[in-house]
Formats: structure tokens, sequence, C-alpha cells
């Protein structure tokens, strides 16, 4: 339309979005938090790691491959065989009971780092098997790095073994296990993880085909590792322990294999271990071997081992989303907060209600991202980046808000009803600055003859009778829910429709209603005064509906919140008008459009407009409908 209407366009962005200072404030803002959040980085990453712990419980538990079994070292087996460590001519008895089940591999958790007498059954044992897997563990100063043995493998195990593999577990900070190295630089050799060893020769995959890349160690060409920085391998826990994998005694194997050399009934089907693999393990309550896991406080260790090597013969691993995958979602979550703080239209109760159901959503998608695909999404980081987002930008926008509320409270307490004043503060955007174009009605109302009445008269007397007058004409518009402009001298010029929006019926309705009042009021007030002994004071009131320019005008040191335009003129004429046609109350033809259900009105005649070829009808009012008055 035309420049003010232009103006008005930018106004609304601004009433819809943030404005510079409001970014530059959410930035800073953003700034804060993140290097406050840093600062606390261990407790998050702690927190963190708990919400982690919640994720293994919420998932459902999950059956391992049943190839492998384990043979647990418990209360019962030592007991039967005496104090630990055991005589490793058990051991030896047990590789070949399990070697002639034909066993698939038979995986020792337990440190030979030392000699004893029974080696050699041992190394006899385990060179005639060809299928048993020993474990070794480095001194780990910092990172994957070692050049030192905590407890190296007896040479000759070493030389007959199927395989070694390094069992060092680094705990989180929480202390639980979570997470191995999958491999452990030793000088110049990278030694794998006891469990990677196992399931490569399982795979009949070659160390030299093994590919370390960036976030992944590859085996061939389907198994793709995932590794986070570290390249550390998280543990797919799939149950707490006994519940995911076969568990038999190890006295009862011994016992068993004992028993059917002396061609005795066996305790155990030895056949149940035929194309197993067979992890040897301490498992007794109380021992050193048990440590704290994400789904129990003491898990046994040699649990770790089926669990991964469960992971890599199915190909099924946990995955921790990269840091800019991360940060990808921690951004789209802050640009969700950002749009709940800035939703204008409700209050602030239901944006936190919006708030708390986006951090709900989050939790559910960040838990079911790991329940189903197996996937470690970052959750409290975020989450606590948007909390003290949200508050800080609802704060800040509480302040800015009351502090313009204020304003709005200051600047038009004196020109609206108290009514439409609440219903401005709950939604500000409903007073446009700037100009903006909208149908409006219009009442002027101007005393009759005030000039030669105020003359007359001493000017204490002239005030009080004027200040009678205008108090009660002013109720009569506030009542029905109008705005009072200004008064300019003896006049009165009102709005209906400004600043709060309403149909351009209802505002000329109101209007009316509030015309015939004021008379009414009028007619109580030349009656008091009459009885005072004091002249009385007649008005007249004219009343056009159209289009005008409204909002606040002036210049940038005083505003004034108004209408402008043509059909603001011609309300302003037509109250004129009351003089000649010696009556009180006049509407146009715009006005009586709306109106004439509830009035009744007689014709006048047409009037030429200034500027204006086409004349225009005015009407005088008589009064309201009988069923329309109150």
């Amino acid at each position: 339309m035309d420049k003010l209407h232009k103006k008005d366009n930018s106004s609304e962005a601004s009433s819809t979005g943030f404005n510079f200072g409001q970014l530059k404030f959410i930035f800073l803002l953003l700034l804060f938090i993140i290097s406050l959040l840093f600062f606390f980085k261990k407790n998050f990453d702690r927190f963190e790691l708990v919400t982690l712990d919640w994720r293994f419980r919420l998932r459902a538990e999950q059956v391992g491959d049943p190839r492998l079994v384990f043979i647990d070292i418990k209360e019962d087996s030592l007991k039967s065989l005496g104090r630990w460590p055991f005589d490793r001519k058990y051991h030896a008895f047990l590789i070949e009971a399990l070697t002639e089940a034909q066993a698939s591999a038979i995986v020792f958790d337990i440190l030979f780092s030392e000699e004893s007498p029974s080696d050699m059954e041992l190394i006899v044992a385990t060179k005639k098997a060809g299928s048993v897997f020993y474990p070794v563990a480095f001194k780990l100063p910092k990172g994957r790095r070692s050049n030192e043995f905590d407890a190296p493998l007896i040479k000759e195990l070493r030389e007959v073994c199927a395989g070694y593999g390094h069992i060092n577990i680094i705990p989180d900070i929480d202390g639980k296990m979570r997470r191995v190295p999958l491999f452990i630089r030793y000088n110049d050799e990278y030694v794998p993880h006891l469990s990677l060893s196992v399931a490569l020769r399982e795979l009949d995959i070659p160390l030299k085909e093994v590919r370390k890349e960036k976030h992944s160690i590859k085996l061939g060409e389907k198994i793709n590792i995932p590794v986070d920085e570290q390249r550390f391998c998280l543990i797919n826990y799939l149950a707490p322990w006994g519940r995911a994998f076969k568990h038999y005694s190890y006295s009862d194997v011994v016992r068993s294999y004992y028993q059917r050399k002396k061609e005795q009934p066996p305790l155990l089907d030895l056949s149940l271990f035929k194309d197993k693999i067979c992890f040897i393990g301490l498992t007794a309550t109380g021992t050193h071997d048990l440590r704290s896991t994400p789904l129990e406080k003491n898990y046994a260790m040699v649990g770790i081992h089926a669990n991964l090597v469960n992971s890599f013969l199915q190909n099924k691993f946990l995955r921790c989303l990269g840091k800019w995958s991360n940060s990808l979602l921690g951004i789209l979550l802050i640009l969700a907060v950002l749009y709940i703080v800035n939703l204008k239209k409700y209050p602030i109760v239901v944006n936190f209600c919006l708030y708390i159901g986006l951090v709900l959503i989050w939790i559910i998608f960040v838990a079911l991202a790991f329940v189903f695909f197996g996937i470690w999404i970052k959750l409290v980081f975020p989450l606590a980046l948007s909390l003290f987002l949200y508050l800080g930008i609802t704060g800040y926008k509480f302040i800015i808000e009351e502090k313009e509320k204020r304003w709005i409270r200051k600047a038009f307490s004196h020109y609206v009803s108290g009514e439409i004043m609440e219903e401005i503060l709950k939604d500000p955007a409903k007073l446009r600055l700037g100009g903006e174009r909208r149908i409006i009605t219009v009442l002027f109302s101007d005393i009759r003859g005030f000039t030669t009445y105020s003359e007359k008269r001493k000017p204490e007397e002239t005030v009080n009778i004027l200040n009678e007058y205008l108090d009660a004409m002013t109720k009569v518009i506030f009542k029905n829910k109008g705005t009072l402009d200004k008064y300019v001298g003896d006049e009165i010029m009102a709005l209906f429709g400004a600043p709060a929006h309403e149909s351009p019926e209802i505002c000329a309705q109101r209007a009316l209603r509030t015309a015939c009042e004021m008379m009414d009021v009028l007619k109580q007030l030349q009656e008091k005064w009459v009885n005072e002994g004091k002249a009385p004071l007649d008005i007249g009131i004219g009343v056009n509906t159209g289009e005008m320019v409204v909002g606040n005008m002036g210049s940038t040191l005083v505003m004034d919140y108004t209408v402008i335009g043509d059909a603001v003129n011609l309300g302003a004429r037509v109250e004129a008008l009351t003089r000649q046609f010696n009556n009180h109350i006049i509407i146009t033809e715009f006005t009586y459009a709306y109106v004439k259900d509830i009035i009744e009105a007689k014709p006048l005649e047409s009037i030429k407009v200034k500027g204006k070829d086409i004349p225009v009808m005015i009407y005088e009012v008589i009064g309201l409908k009988p069923e329309n008055s109150e």
C-alpha cells in the first residue's frame, strides 16, 4: 500500500521474531552457558554415564549366541578342588575334556604369568588341543601404548596356544566397565583384545586383514566395529550375569571327564560342548575378578569377553554418536527451544509445558535410538544446555515484557478501559507500533456553545463542570470498550476497534451504544446541574466507520496513539452538522450499514466530502431499538 503499511510489516516481523538486541543476548548467553558447562564437564560426563546405564536397563534382556558358553570357577569348584589358584593339572584336565568333546575354542580368563610345577601338563594339553586362548595384561600409564607387561604369558604356553590377547580394561570415571581398547601397542606390536583374537580365528580372518580406520575397525569386508576417539569399543552387555549365556560348573566338567575315563555315568554329557566357544574364568562371590557394569554391581569380568565375541560374531555393536552428529542434534534442540520461547501468543506456563514436552520427546528419542538401534546419543549436556538457555531467555523476556507492560500501562491507562488494558497486556502484539490500515469506528463529541459558556463564568466553575462532564463521558466510553483518543478542549475523540482488534460490525455497534448512553448520562447531569443552579451543557455526537491509519505517531520525542485519514475527518464533520440539523447524534451511511438493525434512525441528506466526488448519506439517530437497549 503506502509507506506506513510497509513500516507495519517490518514491525510485524519484529513482533514474531528476535530483534538484534535479543539475538545478541542469546549469543552471549549461549557462550556463557557452554563455557560454564564445559567447566563442569566431568560432572556432566558422570551424569551421562548414569543415563547410559538407564538405557541399558531399559532395553529388554537379550540372549547371546548359543555357541558361547561359560565354565565358571565358582564356590562349588573351590570347595571341591581346593583353594585358588588351582593346580594347573586341573586346567590341563579341563582342556583334555573339552578337546575330546570337540569344543571350537577354549578361552581362559586366567593369567599364567609365572611358572609352576604342573606347567608341562598344561603345555602338552594346550598344544594337543590347538584351540586354547590365553590372556596377557599390560601396564598402561596412559592411552593404549605400553612397553611393559603387567602379567605376561609364560613363553612355553605362548608358543603352543592358538592365540593370546590382552584383557586390559580402563574403567570410566565412575569406576564401571563399559569400554575396552581393541588393540594395545606393545613396542612395535599391536596386541588385540583376547575377545578379538578369539573372534578372528572363528571368523577365519587373519590379523593382517584387520584395518584401522578413523571411527571403526574393519574385520574383513563385512564386519565394521565402531570405536570412539580413543579407539575404544563399547561393550554390548546383553543381560545381567547368568542370563545371556549357558553356564556350567568347572568342577562338574572335570568330574564328568574323570567319570567318563573311569567308565562311570558322567554328571554332564560332554557332547554339550561340541563346536562351543568355552570361556573359563573365576566367578565366585567375593573374588577379585568381579567388577561394576551398567547392568549390575558385581559382574564377572570373564563375561566381557563373551559379550564382545558375541558382538563380533553377530555383527551387533553399540555406536557412540560422533561429536559433530551430537552437536548437530544439540543445535536442533536449541532451535526448538528458541522457537518455543518465542511463541508470544502463549503464557509462560504454557511455554514451560511445551518445553517439558520437548524434553520428554528428546529423552524418548535418545532412549529409542539406543534400545532399537544401539546408538548412544548424548543426553545430559544438550538437556542442560537447553534448560539453562530456556531459563535465561525466559527470564530475560520476562524482564523485558514487564518493562514493556509498564510502558503500555503508563501510556494507555488513561485512554482505554481496564478490560482492554488487560487484553493488550496479554498480547502486546495487538498494539502495533507505527502505522496500520484498519477499519475503525471513530466518535466525536463536542459541547455546544462552550466558548460563550466559559466566558460568562469563573474559570474554576468552568473547569469543575467540564471535568465532571468529561469524567462521566469517559466512563461510558470505557464501559463499551472504547479507546479515548484525546480531549481537545471540550471535544472528545474516541476509537472503537483499536488497539484491540474487533470486527467492523462490533466496533460500530459499540460506538452507537456509547453515543446513546452518553446522551442518557448527559440528561442525568443536566437535571443535576439545574437542581444545583448551574446552566446545563448540551452536546453533539458524530460517528463514522471506515479505513483509517492507526498507530503511534509524532516525533522521536513525543508520540501519540491516534488515527488519521479521510474517514476521521468525515467523523469530525458530521459531528459539526449536529448544530446545523439541531439534533444530537449523526452517523454516516458507512456506520449505518453496520448498526441499522439495532437503532432507530432517519435519513437526513447526502453531503459532499472535501476531495470526494461521491456524496455521503447521513442519518440522525433517534435511539436504540427497545430490544437492544439495556
